[in-house]
C-alpha cells in the first residue's frame, strides 16, 4: 500500500466526516471517500487488475476521478491521467502505449464508442453504465473491501504524460516515494493544514493539478471542484460559500483575474495564500498580484514533470525583492547551472538548468532513448535555460529547445514577451522565430490585444525599438485573436505559425527593419 492511501486511512480515522471533496452539491466526507476507493480496488482487483498493471483516467476533475485514481494505488496498480481534450485517436494512442487493460472514461459516450472499436479488450469504468463493451458502473458497486496490496514505496505509482508543447507526449514514471516527498516539501512550505480550502482549477492529468491533489490528500485539506473563470459570478460564489484559503495556477489564471479585476472582489478575504508556477510570472504582473492580495502569501514556483511537479520556490517575502526569481531549490535537491559540454557555470552566467534529487522520474514509459538522453549519472537536464545570483536564486531564461540565434547571438523569447507584456493594451504575446538567409533567425510576435483596445503593429514596433536593442526587435508581428495553449494553459510556441493559415487576425502583421 502506497503511504498516501495510507495517510488517507489515517485521516479517515482521526476525522471520519471531515469533508475532503465538494463536487458540485456533493461534499464528499473522509468516510465516504475511504468506502468508495477501498471498493473499487476490491472490484479492481477482481477484474484482474495486477501489481504493476496500469489504469487510465480520462475525465475532468470530480470526485469520481480521485476514487479510480486512488483505488488503482489501493490495488497496486499504476495510475495513468490522460488529457480528455484529445482526439479519440490520440487517447487510443497514448491508452495503447501506457498498456492499459483498464479505463475510466468521464467524455462523451460517442469518443468512447469510438475508443471501444479501437480497443476491444479493454475493461472501461464510468461513472454510469451507458457504454456497450465491457463496462463497470462506478454507481453501482457495492461496498467491499480490497485486501491490502503489498508493495515498495519504490514502486511506480503513476504515469504522467507530458503536455507537447515541444514534441511527442512522453509518459513520465515516477514512483510513490517520489509522489510522496514532493507532497511533503510542498505541503510543508504552504503551511496546508485540513483547515485549508483549495480550488481545483488544475486538471489532475497535468503535473501541476497532480500535486495539488496529492499536497490536499496529504495535508487532510479540501478540494473544491466546478469553478471556471468563464462563469467569474460562479466561482465567486463557490470562494464565498467555501471559504477558499488557496489558489494554484499558471500565470494566464493570474493575469486573467488581474485583468477583468475579479481578485478586487470581497469574497477573495479568505484567501491564505496562491501558488504560480508553470510559467514566467512577470515582475509587472507579481506586483500587481501582490497589490491586489496584500494580506496574502504568493509562492512562485517551478517545476517539471519530470521531477515531480516542484524543483524550486521562492518565498514570499522576497517576491518583489527578487522579481522573476523562482526562489531557492526543494530540500534535498540539488540545482547547477551549465554549459552545453555538461560544465558547472558560475552565477550570473546562463545555461541550461540540471538537477538532483528525490522527485526525480524513473524515466520515460518504454522509451529508453528519451530517458538517457534527460537522466545523466543521476542528474536530470531539464532542457530550461536559467541563471543563479551570488545568493543562490534562480532565474529562468526559457526553454533551450525555444532559443533564437540571430546573428550568430542567442536570444530567448521570453525576453521581448517580457517588455512587449508591460504594454497595457496588450493581453498576451509569445515569440518564436523565422529563418532568414541573412541573419540566421529572426523574431516574431503574436500579440493578442484586450479586448476594445487599440494598438497597431507600427506602434509596437516603435515600442520594442525604444526598449530592446535593434537585433532584439521583433522583425514580424502578427495581431491575432487568441494563442494555442495546452489543457493546463501553456503556451504551445511549436504551433504559432500554424495560426496564419488557421486563425483569422485581427488587425493583420507588420513587417519591421532590424
Amino acid at each position: 500500500m502506497s503511504d498516501l492511501i495510507a495517510t488517507l486511512a489515517m485521516h479517515v480515522q482521526h476525522n471520519p466526516d471531515r469533508v475532503a471533496l465538494v463536487d458540485g452539491d456533493e461534499k464528499v466526507s473522509l468516510s465516504q471517500l475511504w468506502q468508495k476507493v477501498r471498493a473499487l480496488a476490491f472490484v479492481l482487483s477482481n477484474a484482474g487488475v495486477k501489481h504493476g498493471d496500469r489504469v487510465a483516467i480520462i475525465g475532468p476533475n470530480t470526485q469520481e476521478w480521485v476514487q479510480v485514481y486512488l483505488a488503482a494505488m489501493a490495488s497496486g496498480a499504476v495510475a495513468v491521467p490522460l488529457n480528455p481534450d484529445l482526439r479519440g485517436a490520440d487517447l487510443a494512442a497514448l491508452i495503447r502505449h501506457a498498456e492499459a487493460d483498464v479505463v475510466f472514461a468521464d467524455i462523451s459516450a460517442r469518443v468512447v464508442e469510438d475508443l471501444i472499436t479501437h480497443l476491444p479488450e479493454v475493461t472501461w469504468l464510468a461513472k454510469s453504465k451507458r457504454f456497450t463493451g465491457r463496462c463497470i458502473a462506478l454507481s453501482e458497486i457495492e461496498h467491499e473491501f480490497a485486501p491490502e496490496v503489498s508493495g515498495a514505496l519504490t514502486d511506480l505509482g503513476c504515469i504522467l504524460y507530458t503536455s507537447g508543447t515541444s514534441g511527442a507526449p512522453k509518459g513520465v514514471m515516477l514512483s510513490h516515494v517520489s509522489l510522496l516527498q514532493n507532497a511533503i516539501d510542498v505541503a510543508d512550505y504552504l503551511e496546508l493544514s485540513s483547515a485549508d480550502v483549495s480550488l481545483a482549477l488544475l486538471p489532475f492529468y497535468y503535473s501541476f493539478g497532480n500535486s495539488v491533489l496529492v499536497t490536499h490528500l496529504l495535508s487532510g485539506a479540501r478540494l473544491v471542484f466546478g469553478a471556471s473563470l468563464m462563469y467569474p459570478e460562479k466561482l465567486m460564489a463557490l470562494v464565498e460559500a467555501e471559504g477558499v484559503t488557496g489558489l494554484a495556477g499558471v500565470p494566464t489564471l493570474f493575469q486573467l483575474l488581474l485583468k477583468r479585476d475579479l481578485l478586487s472582489d470581497i469574497r477573495w478575504r479568505s484567501l491564505r495564500y496562491v501558488a504560480q508556477a508553470g510559467g514566467a510570472l512577470s515582475a509587472p504582473a507579481a506586483e500587481r498580484l501582490s497589490a491586489a492580495l496584500p494580506w496574502c502569501k504568493i509562492f512562485v514556483m517551478y517545476g517539471q514533470t519530470e521531477a515531480t511537479a516542484r524543483i524550486c520556490y521562492l518565498s514570499p517575502e522576497y517576491l518583489l525583492e527578487k522579481p522573476g526569481s523562482v526562489g531557492w531549490p526543494m530540500p534535498d535537491t540539488c540545482v547547477q547551472i551549465r554549459d552545453e559540454h555538461g560544465e558547472h557555470l558560475p552565477a550570473g552566467e546562463v545555461g541550461q538548468i540540471w538537477v538532483r534529487g528525490p522527485g526525480l522520474m524513473q524515466g520515460y514509459w518504454r522509451n529508453k532513448l528519451a530517458t538517457d538522453k534527460v537522466l545523466i549519472d543521476g542528474w536530470l537536464r531539464t532542457g530550461d535555460m536559467g541563471e543563479m545570483d551570488s545568493r543562490g536564486f534562480l532565474y529562468i531564461r526559457g526553454r533551450r529547445s525555444d532559443m533564437l540565434k540571430v546573428s550568430g547571438q542567442r536570444l530567448h523569447p521570453q525576453e521581448i514577451e517580457a517588455v512587449i507584456s508591460e504594454l497595457p493594451e496588450v493581453s498576451e504575446c509569445a515569440v518564436d522565430g523565422v529563418d532568414d538567409e541573412v541573419l540566421g533567425q529572426v523574431p516574431r510576435v503574436f500579440v493578442v490585444l484586450k479586448p476594445d483596445a487599440e494598438l497597431s503593429p507600427q506602434a509596437l514596433l516603435r515600442y520594442c525599438r525604444s526598449q530592446l536593442v535593434g537585433w532584439k526587435v521583433p522583425r514580424y508581428v502578427e495581431m491575432i485573436g487568441s494563442l494555442p495553449k495546452t489543457g493546463s494553459g501553456k503556451v504551445q510556441r511549436n504551433m504559432l505559425a500554424e495560426l496564419l493559415s488557421h486563425v483569422p487576425k485581427i488587425t493583420g502583421s507588420e513587417k519591421g527593419n532590424l
